[in-house]
């Protein structure tokens, strides 16, 4: 069993706020979700999960508009401008900002008529995607803003970073190796 200074367990929660927009008499709506833990391992995972778009591919052209060709094969490149793969791209930014906060919802109050998929089953099972998909089409139904899903995305992102982005950056402020000369406690800010 795992232990650490005398834990076997690192669990910590986090209230988010999250806007709705501004009510009649100009006062701010908002709602909150309480969020457990972000999972170290959430971007192996999710990744396989909810896979991102990709774009198509398209032969090169020249200045003719002919296509290019390397040793008599023609030569292809995505086409990162092409609507259909950006619309999809969009889509697929809204419903991971979904799939994550459903990955740290940890509120009673937040109850959804598309159930979870078992744990147990593989992350590149259709399922998943099914699951984060029909989660953000209830949201859209009901008609939950844009504006509070990108804060949903906005934050869980912040939230995330401690384990992507700015990790590298935090443990070379504490670990005596990379000369960091900090206590060892990471900050969220």
């Amino acid at each position: 069993m795992l232990r650490i200074a005398g834990r076997s367990t690192f669990e910590r929660s986090s209230t988010l706020r999250i806007p709705l927009g501004s009510r009649e008499d100009g006062s701010e709506d908002t709602i909150t979700a309480r969020l457990g833990a972000f999972p170290l391992n959430v971007t192996d995972y999710m990744g396989a999960r909810l896979p991102e778009p990709i774009a198509p591919k398209r032969p090169m052209l020249d200045e003719q508009r002919r296509p290019v060709r390397d040793q008599g094969r023609p030569v292809y490149h995505e086409d990162l401008n092409d609507p259909a793969y950006l619309a999809a791209k969009n889509h697929h930014g809204h419903v991971m900002s979904v799939a994550l906060f459903l990955e740290v919802l940890d509120d009673p109050e937040w109850q959804f008529a598309t159930p979870r998929p078992p744990d147990t089953i593989a992350n590149s099972d259709p399922a998943w995607r099914a699951y984060y998909e029909g989660v953000y089409g209830e949201l859209v139904a009901a008609e939950f803003p844009a504006v509070a899903v990108i804060h949903i995305g906005r934050e869980i992102k912040r939230l995330a970073g401690i384990t992507d982005r700015t990790l590298e950056e935090e443990s070379a402020r504490f670990l005596p190796a990379r000369g960091g000369t900090e206590p060892n406690v990471i900050s969220a800010g």
